[in-house]
């Protein structure tokens, strides 16, 4: 099938979506030393991969969802976004649990609202 590779993540019971091509890496959270940082939007938290600092947030709070609770099942994503004249900003996004690889027909995706079709009902991804 062609189409667009999405990561299906679990925030407290619900499926999220996250762009495949967005993700460098997947990692269990527990054991992982997270540092406090300076606040900024969802990044509180900061952690040390590959011998670079990069924040680390959990989109819980903004989704108005209560905020994750560390087990055997938490990731986190390493995710990057390109940036316009100067190098790809890394960050990290914690979520409860990843559930699969999906790739879904262009028609399914509606871009201005970023909205896949999953099963019987459209979900909104962040």
């Amino acid at each position: 099938m062609t189409g667009e590779s999405f990561l299906i993540v679990r925030l407290q019971g619900r499926e999220f979506v996250v762009p495949s091509r967005t993700v460098n890496a997947v990692m269990s959270l527990r054991g992982q030393h997270l540092l406090a940082a300076t606040p900024r939007g969802l990044f509180r938290k900061r952690l040390k991969v590959h011998g670079a600092m990069i924040p680390v947030g959990a989109p819980h709070e903004a989704l108005g969802l209560p905020g994750p609770s560390i087990s055997a099942r938490t990731c986190l994503l390493i995710a990057e976004r390109p940036q316009t004249n100067s190098a790809a900003l890394r960050f990290g996004v914690i979520v409860d649990s990843v559930s699969r690889l999906e790739t879904f027909a262009p028609k399914d995706v509606r871009s201005e609202a970023v909205r896949i079709h999953l099963g019987r009902a459209n979900r909104r991804s962040n």
